[in-house]
């Protein structure tokens, strides 16, 4: 993150009440927790070890992490500036400019991705064995032809499929409802691959190896409009290592809803500008 981005983001979080206690043991400044939380969040492996942050920043490691907790929940309270549905002339921008890739009326692109943790969960730890035999969560995104993230929901265990992730989101309601609504026009859709179902919001790839030619094209092209989702999860783990490994536990149950809260924030940062 450059200067002025980071500016920026102290800014627009410094004056919540996060960072605000009534106790006489005063906080560091908000400068230096934003600082040492980004840190942490922009490293992976061994650089993202407390050991590693404690001796680079000089505190403790309760304090470190308190750090961390607080930066991302004063991030989260501000996403919805960020990180927002598009309104109905936005969408039919969005609409317009995926036409031009052969999908009028297309608002969006759907796909899941796996953040790894480093360690089994204490609860359920089964659940979040993925496909790829790491413990992960679930997070899937939901972005427009420019890679600006306009939908995310996390927390859910790896083992789940996009699918049944999808279902336990907000959207769901709206994505699987006949006709128009405040989300969706009644010819709007989302595009995704096969691991989704079709729906009366959601135009998925057809599974399998196409049985004839008319289904490979079509995958084909669906292929090729989807890869700005692709590139916006990749340039995100690329900025924010650490969403290639979550160097934590989680102990108690809601403890994957802390996460969720995390990578919203991450997601936060590739808006900043």
């Amino acid at each position: 993150m450059d200067k002025t981005s980071f500016i920026r983001l102290l800014s627009l979080i410094e004056d919540h009440p996060v960072f605000r206690n009534e106790s006489q043991h005063q906080q560091a400044p908000v400068i230096v927790q934003l600082g040492a939380a980004l840190d942490r969040l922009g490293h992976d492996g061994n650089g993202a070890c407390i050991a590693r942050s404690k001796e680079l920043w000089g505190y403790g490691h309760g304090t470190l992490v308190n750090f961390t907790k607080r930066v991302i929940i004063a991030i989260r309270d501000r996403l919805h500036m960020y990180v927002r549905w598009p309104t109905r002339a936005e969408r039919q921008r969005i609409s317009a400019e995926f036409e031009s890739k052969g999908f009028p009326g297309c608002v969006g692109l759907i796909d899941g991705t796996l953040v790894k943790l480093s360690q089994r969960p204490c609860n359920d730890g089964e659940t979040y064995f993925d496909r790829k035999h790491n413990y992960s969560l679930n997070v899937q995104v939901v972005c427009d032809h420019r890679r600006k993230i306009l939908f995310l929901y996390g927390g859910v265990p790896g083992s789940c499929q996009d699918i049944t992730a999808l279902k336990r989101s907000k959207l769901w309601k709206y994505i699987d409802a006949e006709g128009g609504s405040a989300v969706f026009a009644s010819n709007e859709y989302l595009l995704g691959d096969s691991g989704y179902a079709p729906l009366h919001h959601l135009v998925p790839a057809f599974k399998g190896g196409a049985d004839d030619r008319d289904k490979q094209d079509f995958n084909q092209c669906l292929s090729h409009a989807r890869v700005v989702n692709e590139h916006c999860i990749g340039v995100l783990k690329s900025r924010w290592f650490s969403l290639k490994g979550i160097r934590t536990q989680l102990k108690k149950p809601g403890g994957q809803q802390m996460l969720g809260d995390k990578q919203a924030s991450w997601w936060y940062a590739k808006h900043e500008r």
